[in-house]
């Protein structure tokens, strides 16, 4: 990634990587606690439950951009192995492309459930806790990995040095 670019996004993936470590800490913290005051105390943390999916999804979000550009999500590589290399890279360019598009229609879905959230003034049901921040959180994060998305994709444009390594010889 050239350095322009690393710096444009140096800050909005430390706010990721910031919210999906906090919102997996305190999804640890609301367990822990909420199994502990069940038990000894016979009285569970009220609202464990929406907070815990209201952190989920902070947390899945967060995490999506971060784990998008370290290229770090599950793939099956049963076939890679039969197609030359040049071709690979071309075909992770454009599956990157395609799932770069998807996630920018995902971000703008996102953000016309947030528009309407806002406008209808959804809250949790039981703490009556505001779902506007989180679907905000949400929709920056959605656009986030699309733009990680295409950025792994101008990256399988170039060659890599691990390229000539990899390819079998004659």
């Amino acid at each position: 990634m050239n350095r322009a670019l690393a710096a444009l996004l140096r800050a909005p993936l430390l706010v990721a990587a910031a919210s999906a470590c906090l919102s997996l800490a305190a999804i640890m913290t609301i367990m822990v606690t909420d199994v502990i005051a069940r038990h000894l105390l016979n009285a569970p943390v009220p609202g464990a439950a929406e907070l815990i999916e209201l952190l989920m999804a902070l947390l899945v979000f967060s995490a999506l951009p971060l784990t998008t550009l370290r290229r770090e999500h599950i793939q099956v590589d049963l076939f890679t192995a039969l197609v030359p290399i040049s071709l690979r890279r071309i075909a992770g360019m454009l599956a990157n492309a395609v799932a770069g598009a998807i996630m920018v229609f995902i971000a703008w879905r996102l953000y016309d459930k947030t528009v309407e959230i806002v406008g209808f003034g959804d809250t949790t049901a039981f703490l009556r806790l505001p779902l506007a921040p989180v679907a905000g959180v949400m929709t920056i994060m959605a656009a986030l990995t699309a733009l990680a998305f295409f950025v792994n994709s101008l990256r399988d444009l170039r060659p890599r040095a691990t390229d000539r390594i990899a390819e079998p010889g004659p």
